[in-house]
This record gives C-alpha cells, structure tokens and sequence, in this order.
C-alpha cells in the first residue's frame, strides 16, 4: 500500500460528552420514578424502560482505500442507504426483557387508497 500510496481512510465521528451535573440530574429522576411507583403502588414489573434505534437495511463502511492527500473519498454503494426499519427494545424493572418490536415505514398504495375512499 505504501508503494502504491494508497492508505485506509477512515471517517471519523464526534463524541458526546456528559453534562457536568449529570450526577444531580440521575438522583432527580430516580426520585421522580420512584416517588410516584410508592404513592400509586405500581409493581416493578409493570415499569419498562423502552429505547428505539433504527437499522439502516445498506450499511457503507467506514473506510476504504484511497491514495493519499486525496480531498474526496468515494464509496461505492447500492443506493439504499436511507431504507430502514426501527427496533424499539424495553426491559422491565424486575428484569425482564420484552419482545423487540420492529417498525418498518409504510409505503402508501394509491390504489388501496381509492378503495377507501368509496367505503
């Protein structure tokens, strides 16, 4: 690769820091859960705490190879990049880990349209 200057160009990604008071910030809401868990006599199990992240269908990678000093790098891809589906994952508070539930996007049909209408 040296010979041929070529070098693995990776991309690079900016972190997330954590806010200074994050400490405050964790004891305010465990007490905001809890007060209203003990008032209202909820059980843990009927607590989830549920997340969604998306998962692209045409993931590119992160590098490739390029001569060096070059000001743009390509990557060749299928074209689908942006198609995706959302994961939405949630775990209860006594531990237990519910079903992952998959959103996909809807892609309207015109013609089932139509058919509603004259409903």
């Amino acid at each position: 690769m040296c010979w041929m200057g070529l070098a693995l160009r990776h991309r690079t990604t900016i972190c997330q820091k954590l806010p200074k008071d994050f400490e405050q910030k964790l004891l305010n809401y465990q007490r905001y859960i809890t007060n209203p868990r003990k008032t209202l006599n909820f059980l843990m199990r009927q607590m989830a705490n549920a997340d969604e992240t998306a998962i692209y269908l045409d993931m590119p990678p992160n590098y490739t190879l390029e001569k060096k000093g070059v000001k743009e790098v390509l990557l060749k891809t299928t074209g689908c990049e942006k198609l995706r589906l959302t994961v939405m994952l949630a775990a209860t508070a006594d531990g237990r880990k519910l079903p992952p539930l998959l959103i996909f996007k809807k892609k309207d049909n015109p013609n089932q349209r139509l058919f509603q209408s004259t409903l």
